[in-house]
């Protein structure tokens, strides 16, 4: 039986995983969908294949070990002379570079470099950006848990689909990282986010808890279907069944927001323009953030919100501080020029989340917010809102130099029983 990668994905165009040792041959060995192999030259690696030919977008994310004197070539496509190439992911002293057609694109240094090895695990990907190419690069310091990004706006590459693909240098091995410090390449034809290297490269998010009412398809009676002429019931009476559980479904996320450009969504402490924000009706620690604002129709049938917030963040000076988040689900709020309504408001518990130090920032990440009360109109809608708070609004240096980047917003409906022993013998509706 074939065994499956979980970072093979759809758009994976090679894979090979030497994590777990085995050095080149493991290298050689392709684990994604097209199972094609690369030739172990023990020194390096290497293949000519249309299907490495790629101009964007694309993903390159390579593991590997470094100290601040190597000098060497982890990935690259083009000719075997190293003139001409496709991409390149080069190790120059302390410094990782992302290379197209003969430019630099973009650079991080790598962080805590020094004069031993420390294992690295890197991300570039591009993608269109109106006319031009973005490049984005992350690398992550294993031992230290830092992450260092860069961004880059170019060109588009050149390629030829004759040109080799080469882990270890380029031609026969030449100016390449040594083999036994490269443990894991992947190259796809997607754009992959930064929250998702994390994923892949980095830690596996544990999913949230979920105490909503789960639905299957259901069966009339206490029948089973394992055989032909085990059937039992009426055809409409299973489907009208079905019907029922599948209506609290609720086929699409109430909110699925994401900003079209990280500038426009940067918050500081200072929240300003003023006429964007608010402080929150029952906190004045919390701000609103009014370019979260979705006023949407909510179902009957769902009585609570779960809620997550995909955020980065850096600061310009001091470490940073730790930053908290809600969401609001409102009735009744006062909009301008309408008659004032009575206010109704609930909220999600406190999430807390903690910026690394060093100015340096995430990658971004999905943030659960948890489980929020839908607070319902007259019209069966909902205002939901995100607030959030430097450092439960302390003035202090580092909530200052603080900059939060909200990147998205997604609020998938729930249907919660109340649980409550001995209530009157009535379903949710």
């Amino acid at each position: 039986m074939t065994t499956i990668n979980r970072n093979s994905k759809a758009d994976t165009v090679f894979l090979c995983d030497a994590i777990g040792g085995g050095g080149a041959a493991t290298l050689a060995t392709d684990l994604s969908q097209y199972r094609l192999s690369l030739t172990n030259s023990t020194t390096y690696v290497w293949a000519t294949h249309a299907r490495f030919a790629i101009t964007y977008p694309r993903d390159i994310s390579c593991v590997f070990t470094a100290k601040n004197t190597d000098v060497g070539i982890i990935v690259n496509h083009g000719n075997a002379a190293g003139t001409s190439y496709t991409y390149r992911v080069r190790v120059n002293n302390g410094v990782l570079e992302v290379r197209e057609s003969g430019a630099l694109r973009t650079s991080v240094i790598l962080p805590n470099v020094g004069a031993s090895l420390r294992q690295y695990r890197m991300q570039w990907s591009t993608r269109a950006d109106g006319s031009s190419i973005k490049s984005e690069l992350v690398a992550y310091d294993v031992t230290s848990g830092t992450y260092v990004q860069s961004f880059g706006t170019h060109t588009t590459p050149t390629t030829l689909t004759t040109w080799d693909f080469e882990i270890g240098g380029h031609g026969a091995g030449l100016n390449g990282l040594p083999i036994a410090q490269i443990y894991a390449v992947r190259v796809g034809v997607r754009f992959h986010s930064q929250p998702e290297f994390k994923e892949d490269w980095v830690t596996e998010s544990t999913p949230p808890t979920i105490s909503a009412t789960l639905r299957d398809a259901p069966l009339p009676g206490n029948s089973t279907i394992a055989a032909e002429g085990q059937f039992a019931g009426p055809a409409y009476l299973w489907a009208g069944m079905n019907s029922r559980q599948v209506d609290r479904r609720l086929i699409s996320p109430l909110v699925n927001w994401r900003v079209p450009d990280a500038a426009t969504s940067t918050l500081a402490n200072t929240f300003t323009p003023a006429q964007r924000f608010m402080d929150a009706w029952d906190d004045s620690a919390y701000t609103l953030l009014g370019h979260t604002i979705a006023y949407v129709p909510v179902s009957s049938k769902t009585n609570r919100v779960r809620a997550r917030i995909n955020v980065n963040g850096y600061t310009i000076g001091a470490d940073p501080c730790p930053t908290q988040w809600r969401l609001y689900s409102v009735a009744g709020p006062p909009w301008a020029g309408e008659p004032k309504q009575n206010l109704l408001y609930r909220h999600t518990a406190t999430t807390t989340v903690t910026l690394t130090s060093g100015g340096i920032g995430l990658p971004g990440e999905w943030v659960d917010l948890g489980e929020c009360e839908v607070a319902r109109d007259d019209w069966g809608n909902s205002m939901f809102v995100v607030a959030c708070s430097f450092d439960m609004d302390s003035g202090t240096t580092a909530a200052n130099d603080t900059r939060l980047i909200l990147l998205g917003l997604h609020i998938e409906p729930m249907s919660e029983p109340s649980g409550l022993a001995g209530g009157f013998d009535l379903e949710l509706p």
